[in-house]
């Protein structure tokens, strides 16, 4: 048993190796195609694109703790559910701001997102028109009135398109 689960580790840990290897190629590529950005710039532009691969903004969010870089990979639409999933329990509001009003944020991704702290977190998610309508019902009855009356205008709009 012992020896499964090291092999299981160490197939992680390989895979988390060539995932990483894949984000610094693509980095490179990036940086020496637009020399004149700085590196802080070309890693916020890069976790801002929609066009950078979902593999690359994994080995990002997994190396970076920079609060605004966390913040751009989730609001990127091309972050994966699982990155989102962990971003959503970040403990910066702005990280889970950002991760609430994701387009493509599943409702198992935002569903915890609907009793955060912050009514201004649960806020964003109701007005979100992209929330999946169990999420929206839920926030309906959310304590704060200015939240719960969000999700009610969000979902009326919805119904009317």
């Amino acid at each position: 048993m012992i020896v499964k689960m090291n092999g299981v580790n160490e197939l992680e840990s390989q895979d988390k190796r060539e995932e990483l290897q894949i984000a610094l190629e693509y980095i490179k590529t990036y940086m020496n195609n637009n020399e004149e950005l700085a590196n802080d710039s070309a890693v916020r532009c890069i976790a801002s694109d929609p066009q950078t691969p979902a593999v690359v903004l994994r080995g990002i969010a997994c190396e970076i703790r920079s609060i605004d870089i966390l913040s751009r990979i989730a609001a990127n639409p091309a972050t994966s559910a699982d990155v989102l999933a962990v971003l959503a329990k970040h403990p910066d509001k702005e990280v889970r701001l950002a991760v609430a009003s994701n387009h493509n944020a599943t409702m198992l991704v935002v569903m915890p997102l609907t009793t955060d702290d912050s009514p201004t977190v649960r806020f964003v998610l109701a007005e979100n028109p992209f929330t999946d309508d169990l999420v929206l019902e839920s926030l309906t009855l959310d304590e704060n009135p200015f939240v719960a009356h969000r999700a009610s205008v969000t979902i009326e709009r919805l119904q009317n398109q």
